[in-house]
């Protein structure tokens, strides 16, 4: 499993996307919940951490990015703190609830 780095239009979506979420908690469950549209994940973030939100990711064909640190995410995402994941959440692609693409990042 290896994603691309996150190109700057992607994480523009991020960092503006008023529908997202934020830890491997929240992002699995909303994955499960089939309620997201792309999954960024921190390159310094443990993998045994992040294996289960990529699993279910790859398995759902939500494309899926690596952004070089837990800090860079966390402040894309609007927090004070580091993050493991996030996820942009349907509706935001701007292409209805089916969408699974439209990113460019993803691998």
């Amino acid at each position: 499993m290896a994603g691309e780095p996150a190109r700057e239009p992607a994480l523009e979506l991020l960092a503006k996307s008023r529908r997202r979420v934020v830890g491997v908690k929240e992002t699995l469950k909303r994955l499960a919940g089939h309620q997201v549209v792309a999954v960024f994940v921190a390159a310094d973030a443990s993998a045994a951490l992040l294996d289960p939100v990529l699993k279910l990711a790859e398995s759902q064909r939500v494309p899926w990015s690596r952004v070089d640190t837990m800090v860079e995410l966390g402040r894309r995402c609007g927090i004070q703190v580091g993050a493991a994941c996030a996820g942009v959440l349907v509706g935001e692609s701007g292409s209805g609830d089916s969408s699974r693409g439209g990113q460019d990042a993803n691998h």
